[in-house]
């Protein structure tokens, strides 16, 4: 009988998945595929620096990978940036090799990727915001900015731009 009741219950317990998702897994949203333009390897210049980027999809394509160096310095670092469907916008952590560890959210603004730190209060100053911008966005190309402004963002100063190319 215990048996008999347990395949009734699997059974249903497998109708009631098959009607709410149909045969299928859920859909993914459309927004994880925004940093698309980003996959893949870079090379990167700026002022009288340069660099490498990998961009890669992992753990089944939810989460976006950054591998960053500075051939010059050794500077080296790296992201973890995952749409949240529930918060409606993208989380990114960025950690680095000298202690670095930064918090950012945001999303797709008109032509542009825009992510906000987290958490301001980490500047020392609460009306300091801190963004990166991926912008002028072509198939081989975009310009990667890292802005702060002190006014709460009513104007920007430019701390640091990469000019992204597709390596090939």
């Amino acid at each position: 009988m215990v048996q008999l009741l347990t395949a009734v219950c699997a059974i249903g317990l497998m109708s009631l998945c098959a009607s709410v998702w149909g045969e299928t897994e859920p859909s993914e949203p459309d927004e994880i595929h925004q940093f698309d333009f980003w996959l893949g390897d870079w090379d990167l210049a700026w002022g009288n620096g340069s660099g490498t980027n990998s961009i890669t999809r992992i753990f089944g394509g939810s989460v976006i990978k950054e591998d960053f160096l500075d051939a010059k310095t050794g500077f080296a670092g790296g992201s973890m940036s995952m749409w949240r469907p529930t918060e409606k916008q993208w989380r990114q952590v960025w950690m680095d090799n000298q202690g670095g560890y930064l918090e950012f959210v945001g999303g797709w603004d008109g032509e542009q990727m825009v992510l906000t730190l987290d958490n301001p209060e980490d500047t020392g100053k609460p009306d300091k915001v801190t963004r990166m911008r991926w912008h002028d966005i072509e198939a081989d190309a975009f310009v990667w900015t890292y802005e702060s402004s002190g006014d709460d963002g009513a104007t920007w100063t430019t701390a640091w731009e990469i000019d992204y190319t597709r390596r090939r």
